[in-house]
């Protein structure tokens, strides 16, 4: 071999050689490179805002000894029951069917074939403020059952404050990481990467719904709640010695 070429080797082995104790080094010294160093967190934010959508469950129900009367006349009560709704004001794309269900009951202790019905529907109102309102005019146009009213966000909504809640979040975990490099001599110097980690809307749920309607002419009187938006992120950031 050449001397020129034997120089070559054995620089490129000396070359591996310290490229080899230099990685030894990084993983046996204790910990990262000081270059290398990370901060990892999860962070989470919640925001509360006001409702701007009830979400109302209603339905009808029907029984009798034939199924197929028992299927029309939830048919006919369901109609109804929509035709009062639009009446209302609801548009008919925020009236939807929720569950619909036909089926034998012999609970009547005769023997007898018996058939019951219901069928729900979900009504989705802008103005949460006639949620009661909707529940009266409901109950007059042939709801037989009030399930209860869920408030919540629109879309556009729940979008805007899903971002107000990612920002909660990140200033939470920074926070995180500010202690965190504070108490181990050090001090965050950028973010290496960010990652959700979910988000998720919290409605109200108002259950337990009376009906004050009827002949006294009182009315029904459902009170909102704040709906909670929650984020949640993953956060890994450089840092260094302080």
């Amino acid at each position: 071999m050449s001397s020129t070429k034997t120089l070559l080797v054995l620089a490129v082995l000396a070359t591996l050689l310290v490229g080899a104790a230099g990685t030894a080094l990084a993983v046996d010294g204790g910990g990262a490179a000081p270059e290398n160093r990370t901060i990892t967190v999860a962070g989470s934010g919640d925001v509360a805002v006001a409702p701007d959508a009830a979400v109302v469950r209603l339905s009808v129900e029907a029984s009798g000894p034939d199924a197929g009367n028992v299927s029309d006349t939830l048919a006919s009560k369901a109609e109804r029951l929509r035709a009062t709704l639009q009446d209302f004001g609801i548009d008919d794309a925020d009236i939807r069917t929720r569950h619909y269900d036909v089926r034998t009951d012999r609970r009547g202790g005769d023997g007898a074939e018996r058939y019951v019905g219901q069928q729900s529907l979900e009504v989705t109102l802008s103005d949460v403020e006639r949620a009661g309102d909707l529940i009266d005019a409901a109950v007059d146009g042939g709801a037989d059952e009030v399930h209860g009213v869920r408030f919540t966000l629109s879309e556009d909504e729940r979008a805007a404050v899903r971002d107000d809640a990612l920002r909660a979040a990140l200033e939470n975990a920074r926070d995180e990481a500010d202690v965190l490099a504070t108490a181990s001599a050090l001090e965050v110097t950028g973010v290496q990467s960010i990652s959700t980690t979910g988000a998720d809307v919290r409605p109200y749920h108002a259950e337990a719904v009376a009906y004050a309607g009827g002949d006294g002419g009182a009315s029904t009187r459902i009170d909102s709640r704040d709906v909670t938006v929650s984020a949640s992120v993953r956060v890994v950031y450089t840092a260094a010695d302080a």
